[in-house]
């Protein structure tokens, strides 16, 4: 599924990471629709894969004003996305 990216902001962490918001529209079918992406990058002592499906877990220590911004950045990219339509994955 492709995108188009309509804002976008990254951040550094204290804990060593880094995290990138996006919104973005997809089109599916012939349908313009929103979402947000949510982007991090851990330290490498921090994220492992898990066992059973591959698949990667990392975890993001955040002091609370840092997480209070994350909440920020992902309120902004919600509003952004619903500009373009409905919901990436919505009825």
């Amino acid at each position: 599924m492709e995108s188009h990216t309509l804002w976008e902001r990254n951040d550094e962490t204290a804990s060593g990471g880094r995290v990138g918001v996006k919104a973005a529209e997809f089109e599916v079918g012939a349908i313009m629709r929103g979402g947000v992406t949510l982007t991090t990058r851990v330290p490498s002592d921090s994220g492992q894969v898990h066992p059973q499906d591959g698949s990667v877990v990392g975890t993001l220590l955040l002091d609370p004003i840092e997480a209070r911004g994350l909440a920020q950045l992902l309120q902004e990219a919600a509003e952004e996305a619903e500009k373009v339509g409905p919901g990436l994955y919505s009825d």
